[in-house]
């Protein structure tokens, strides 16, 4: 799992980052806009890092409130994100990405298909057996990952197998009564050996999920974002500090309305002073 530190939280996919709600409006192609004045009815539209004057990510939506489509801005180094608060990178070196969502008739998410400007393409899709699930995608290899959802849609376990090496990986969630996650283990097998590690999460009643208003299911954002899904949850409440081995970061919101503005990621390293903040922006809900 990637730590905070490079909270550009590669998902399944490619890596993205996150952003404050501003008093502009904000069109998202769906007809709504900003909204800031919508009390409870809003979701997250827009993400932005640090004092970047493009959006790492956004989203937009179907009447339903179902995710349909995803924009991101991703660097073209070999680590597949923009590094760390540097927002001066040459924009020739920036790959825009689309994921296009489609659904089946019944609701459940069909497929996602991902374009880039420089004419690759990707292709997973989903399908659905009861609480199991598997995604197939297309792309240098074939990769197939198995997993199955709580009845809160939430991911209990996933697993596959590299298509690079062939070695096998599982991670397993564990929640609190809220739909919080708080604990994720994952584990690795290959021919050398086997590799472990835990990851912990607390949180704070005080900040609720901001995706809570999509008809979108948790474990879209799990599949998506990997390991690191837990900063964008659907249910309960906002995580507050993430943990692993002998370290850790801790996550301060500011909050308007009920609605995080930004996140301040702080590592925990006493020799480390590194922080990132990270802001969002709203449109109105159907």
């Amino acid at each position: 799992m990637k730590t905070l530190k490079q909270l550009a939280l590669l998902p399944l996919f490619l890596g993205l980052v996150l952003t404050t709600a501003c008093t502009e409006n904000y069109d998202n192609g769906n007809g709504t806009d900003n909204g800031y004045y919508n009390g409870d009815r809003l979701l997250p539209a827009r993400m932005f890092i640090d004092d970047a004057y493009e959006p790492f990510i956004e989203f937009f939506y179907d009447d339903q409130n179902r995710i349909t489509k995803m924009i991101g801005l991703f660097s073209s180094d070999e680590d597949g994100y923009i590094p760390n608060g540097e927002v001066l990178v040459e924009r020739a070196n920036i790959i825009t990405e689309v994921f296009d969502i489609t659904h089946n008739t019944n609701g459940t998410i069909a497929s996602i298909r991902a374009t880039n400007d420089r004419n690759r393409e990707r292709l997973t899709t989903f399908s659905h057996s009861g609480n199991s699930i598997t995604a197939i995608t297309w792309d240098d290899f074939t990769d197939t990952v198995h997993f199955e959802v709580n009845s809160r849609g939430q991911i209990t376990r996933i697993w596959g197998v590299y298509s690079w090496d062939g070695s096998n990986w599982e991670r397993t969630y564990t929640y609190n009564a809220n739909g919080n996650v708080i604990r994720i283990v994952n584990v690795s097998v290959w021919t050398e050996g086997v590799s472990s590690n835990t990851t912990y999460f607390e949180h704070s009643t005080a900040v609720r999920a901001i995706f809570r208003n999509t008809n979108t299911p948790e474990w879209f954002h799990q599949f998506f974002w990997n390991g690191d899904s837990f900063i964008f949850p659907k249910h309960g409440f906002m995580p507050t500090r993430v943990s692993w081995s002998h370290s850790g970061s801790t996550l301060t919101h500011t909050v308007e309305n009920g609605w995080v503005q930004t996140i301040t990621v702080r590592d925990e390293d006493e020799d480390d002073d590194w922080e990132q903040i990270l802001r969002f922006e709203y449109v109105n809900a159907r």
